[in-house]
Parts: structure tokens; sequence; C-alpha cells
């Protein structure tokens, strides 16, 4: 605590509250743009839950018949059922795999970023 009292009173006594002032909000203001950012990942990531176990047993019916085997009521029956047991996995960790991934991408864009400059 006595470290921080002492920087303030540098800061203060050669004036340089308002450099320090700039410098805050020029980090709060890129601070924003990643929250932001990120908050728009997580609303597309969280769309998916809607929508992830029944386009992937469309796709995987859609793509059995299109590799030329024929589709009867029973196989989309199993294949439903299989996508039953693995619902959770594809509607919750799925978008949240999708999330971190994209949140590191980003991370990892934002140092590139500053590396350059």
């Amino acid at each position: 605590m006595n470290e921080i009292i002492q920087a303030m009173q540098v800061i203060k006594m050669y004036a340089w509250e308002n450099a320090f002032a700039d410098l805050i909000y020029n980090l709060r203001k890129r601070e924003l743009k990643v929250l932001l950012f990120t908050s728009y990942i997580r609303g597309v990531t969280m769309s998916f839950i809607m929508f992830t176990s029944r386009t992937g047993i469309f796709l995987t019916i859609m793509s059995y018949v299109l590799l030329g085997n024929h589709i009867t009521a029973e196989k989309v029956f199993l294949i439903g059922s299989y996508y039953q047991i693995v619902r959770q996995t594809l509607t919750v960790f799925f978008p949240q795999g999708l999330n971190a991934v994209m949140m590191c991408l980003f991370v990892l864009f934002l140092y590139c970023l500053d590396r350059c400059q």
C-alpha cells in the first residue's frame, strides 16, 4: 500500500496527472473495445445453442444421402438418438469451446498488433 501512495505522490509532484490520465483513458478505451468484441462473440456462440443439434442432424442426413446411400426411417431415428446422447456436448460445450478459441485468436491478434507498432 505504501508503494501505491508513493507512486501517486510522484505523479502529483512532477505534474504527470494529465499524461497519466490520458494513458489510463487510452487503456480503458482499448479495454472497452475488447469487451465489446468479446460480447459479440459470446452472443453469436450462445445463439448456436438453439440450432446446433438440429443442424448437426440435418447435415449428417444430407451428407449420408449425398454420398449415395439410401436413407430409411430407422437410420434417421438412429442418427437422432445418437444426437440426443451428445446433445449437451453439441449445444453447451461446442459454443463455449468456439468462444474460447475466438477469444484466444483475438488476444493474439491484439498482441501481434501491439508488437508491430
